[in-house]
């Protein structure tokens, strides 16, 4: 290179200094970064929704199938209901038979069974103790009032647990 090239950018290069340079540098290459980003994604909006549409697959209709039809009315199915009987008196040591107190009633009307889950006094503490699963009673009620959680499950395994109040009178003399 002659020397009159060598010295006329070193003159340049003295004059605009090495900070302009970098300056200059960054705002092309600033640029062309941002450029390459919207070339990006000017094609990807062109060419994505072209390349979805050659993987659409035609659709399966699972509400065809069996299984989903039994699923469905068992998903559909009401759940059973626990209902008391009537009002009855209860007095301080009786045996109280459940099944004449309660009862439990499918989606379909149908009789189910009654299951106690607790029986709690008016603290809150449980006397399940004081409940006969064999005689399906209760038998050593103080007086006071009671909360009996009753659960009803039918056929379709469907649950419902609900929660009576039981009022124990003191005997009468």
């Amino acid at each position: 290179m002659p020397v009159s090239v060598r010295l006329c950018a070193g003159h340049l290069l003295g004059e605009l200094g090495m900070k302009q340079v970098y300056r200059e540098m960054a705002g092309i290459f600033l640029s062309g970064i941002v450029l390459a980003f919207a070339l990006a994604f000017a094609m990807g909006s062109a060419l994505l929704p072209k390349l979805g549409k050659g993987m659409d697959i035609p659709g399966t209709d699972y509400g065809e199938y069996q299984d989903f039809a039994q699923t469905k009315a068992v998903c559909k199915r009401r759940q059973p209901k626990i209902v008391r009987k009537g009002s009855f008196r209860c007095e301080e040591g009786d045996e109280i038979l459940l099944a004449n107190m309660f009862e439990g009633i499918d989606a379909e009307g149908n009789d189910l069974g009654i299951e106690v889950m607790d029986v709690l006094d008016e603290g809150g503490i449980s006397q399940i103790k004081c409940y006969h699963r064999g005689g399906h009673k209760l038998v050593g009620l103080r007086q006071g009032a009671y909360l009996l959680e009753l659960r009803a499950v039918d056929w379709e395994r469907k649950a419902t647990v609900k929660r009576f109040a039981l009022l124990v009178e003191g005997k009468k003399e």
